[in-house]
């Protein structure tokens, strides 16, 4: 993809665009010791013990926070880079739901895959969504946390840039 400046630039904005859809389709594997920045956040669930299931969507990912908002870990779902649900099973399971693939993960909160089963397309979208939470992330973080904000950015950074030009272009007549 051609970005329209010189190949450094052209190839960290590229990447920083598409990093997200390459974390949600499974190409990138983070560890789970990476926070990827929440913001806001819908579908959030609470364990029994206190504990925040917040699902990335975008990135496909999930990551656990103490009851202090305190990062514990994080890691990727299988959702094709499509929708899911969470929910918490009364055995301390983290349940994960996908519209895509219409399928059921069961993973312990140590990120282990326990099982895999197929659910019926009805089921998905009669899930509870869970709550919406603001998740606390430093502010120069929020850009990473939205492909809104993401987006948004890279118009901003693009018409800042062809004003620069336009000035230059000014500037050498």
């Amino acid at each position: 993809m051609d970005c329209g400046i010189n190949v450094p630039a052209r190839s960290g904005r590229c990447w920083g665009i598409f990093r997200r859809r390459s974390s949600a389709t499974g190409i990138i594997k983070l560890p789970s010791s990476y926070e990827w920045p929440a913001g806001y956040v819908r579908g959030v669930v609470t364990t029994a013990d206190g504990k925040y299931i917040v699902p990335l969507k975008p990135s496909g990912r999930l990551q656990i926070y103490d009851s202090q908002w305190h990062f514990i870990r994080g890691w990727n779902v299988d959702a094709g880079g499509g929708d899911f649900r969470v929910q918490c099973s009364s055995d301390g399971l983290v349940e994960v739901f996908t519209a895509r693939g219409e399928r059921q993960y069961s993973f312990t909160e140590e990120a282990h895959l326990v099982a895999t089963t197929r659910i019926l397309p009805e089921t998905f979208a009669s899930l509870p969504a869970g709550d919406s939470v603001v998740v606390p992330t430093p502010p120069l973080l929020w850009v990473s946390s939205s492909p809104f904000l993401s987006w948004g950015l890279a118009v901003i950074g693009f018409v800042g840039l062809a004003i620069l030009k336009k000035i230059n272009s000014r500037a050498t007549l």
